[in-house]
């Protein structure tokens, strides 16, 4: 007999006391567990890699000077800290779904990046760019958040604009208009088309021109620093969290599916459940046979 069948014919022996209750309840989220898995683990780093990103970086590590890479290009992306002023940075705190007790990266405002050594933004006919991230005060203009220098870059040209720049497909700026030190999620697609901005999954602005080629460098990737907009340098000053990139579009509803999955508490998985159930039934069979 299956899990499903047992915790179902389980569930139909069990009595109305205050613990056969709670049993039932469990027996039941366990079942919904099994016959719809996919809802019951939506999060949002789950929600990240479904959608096959190159580079994810959690930038949850609290010691050490590796930031490690989670997606497809794996170790040979890693990134190393270099000056991180905290690598215990709080996370957002209204995005549960990143896990009890996430961390970020706290940098600036002299220094502190995340530094990959890789060129992965060269040649690519179509990307995708995210993070979550907390801005302080801006002063400076040319302020890096993440990108390659002379391919594709990311970040404020001047303290009230973001921009992404490529040399193959045009450049895109608009207004940030959040307040400092606020955590708010952040995207940029080029598609081919053209290049789009989004803040909190909401398309801020569209611009940039057609091309096959977003542009090549022989520069590194760089998170918050180390040389966005130019090879060092672009200094943020801020927190940043669930740096992913991709060698494809994006769409709207991607990225919106990505925000409400951060916003969904992570439960267990299903077969977690089930042993769960299982074992509340086996205590409510032990007071059985005890009377």
């Amino acid at each position: 007999m299956n899990a499903r069948l047992t915790i179902w014919s389980d569930f139909r022996r069990i009595g109305r006391d205050s613990l056969s209750r709670a049993a039932r309840g469990l027996c039941l989220f366990a079942l919904a567990a099994l016959a719809h898995p996919a809802a019951v683990m939506a999060d949002y780093v789950s929600a990240v890699l479904d959608d096959g990103p190159i580079g994810y970086w959690r930038l949850n590590e609290t010691a050490g000077n590796t930031a490690a890479n989670i997606g497809s290009l794996g170790n040979a992306a890693e990134g190393t800290y270099v000056s991180v002023v905290d690598q215990n940075d709080a996370g957002p705190p209204a995005a549960p779904g990143l896990g009890v007790g996430n961390t970020a990266m706290g940098v600036g405002p002299g220094d502190g990046s995340v530094q990959t050594g890789q060129s992965i933004l060269s040649n690519l006919s179509a990307f995708t760019m995210s993070a979550f991230i907390k801005p302080a005060d801006r002063a400076a203009d040319r302020i890096g958040l993440f990108g390659q220098n002379d391919a594709i870059e990311f970040g404020f040209i001047n303290p009230d604009t973001v921009q992404i720049w490529t040399p193959g497909g045009g450049s895109l700026n608009v207004t940030y208009p959040f307040p400092a030190d606020e955590w708010h999620h952040i995207a940029t697609v080029g598609n081919g088309t053209n290049l789009t901005v989004y803040f909190d999954g909401q398309p801020a602005g569209t611009g940039g021109g057609v091309t096959g080629n977003y542009g090549s460098s022989g520069f590194g990737f760089n998170i918050g620093g180390g040389g966005v907009y130019d090879g060092t340098g672009n200094q943020f000053t801020g927190s940043i969290d669930e740096v992913a990139v991709f060698d494809k579009a994006l769409t709207e509803n991607q990225i919106l599916a990505h925000i409400a999955a951060s916003q969904e508490p992570i439960i267990p998985e299903p077969s977690t459940l089930v042993l769960a159930a299982l074992g509340l039934l086996g205590i409510i069979g032990m007071r059985r046979r005890r009377r």
